[in-house]
C-alpha cells in the first residue's frame, strides 16, 4: 500500500510532528509514505529517511493551481490513499485533486476551533 500525505504548513509544529511519526510507524509496517508538502518547509528537510517527498507551491487557501499541482504528484506517484493532514488549502484543493485522480482520501483535522455549517458542507463533502 502507499499513502500521499499532504502537508501545507512551514513550521516543525505538533501536526507536522505527529505526521513524521505516522510516516515512521507506517513505514515499520511496509506501508509506503510520499509526502507533498510546502517548498522550504520543516518537514520536507526532516521526512527524507521516511518517505518519497515532493516538496511543492502551496500558496494557501484560495491557491486554485495547488489542485494541479497535487494531481500531478498523484499522477506520478500512484498513491492508494490520499492522507490530507493540514488546512492552508491543502484540505480543500488536496481533496478535489484526489476526487478528479479518482482516489480515497481521509482528512485529519487537528483543531478544535469550530468551523462554519457553510464550510463543513462544502469543505468534507469533498472526502
Amino acid at each position: 500500500m502507499k499513502i500521499l500525505h499532504v502537508e501545507g504548513g512551514r513550521n516543525f509544529y505538533g501536526g507536522a510532528h505527529q505526521i513524521l511519526l505516522l510516516m515512521e510507524g507506517l513505514k515499520a509496517r511496509g506501508i509506503e509514505n510520499v509526502l507533498a508538502c510546502r517548498v522550504g518547509s520543516d518537514l520536507a528537510k526532516v521526512a527524507a529517511p521516511l518517505a518519497e517527498v515532493h516538496a511543492i507551491r502551496m500558496e494557501g487557501d484560495l491557491d486554485f493551481g495547488l489542485i494541479q499541482r497535487l494531481h500531478r504528484v498523484i499522477r506520478l506517484t500512484h498513491p492508494d490513499v490520499v492522507h490530507l493532514h493540514s488546512r492552508i488549502g491543502a484540505d480543500v484543493m488536496g481533496g478535489i485533486a484526489a476526487r478528479l485522480a479518482g482516489v480515497p482520501v481521509i482528512h485529519s483535522r487537528r483543531q478544535d476551533n469550530p468551523e462554519s455549517r457553510l464550510a463543513v458542507a462544502l469543505k468534507y463533502r469533498l472526502h
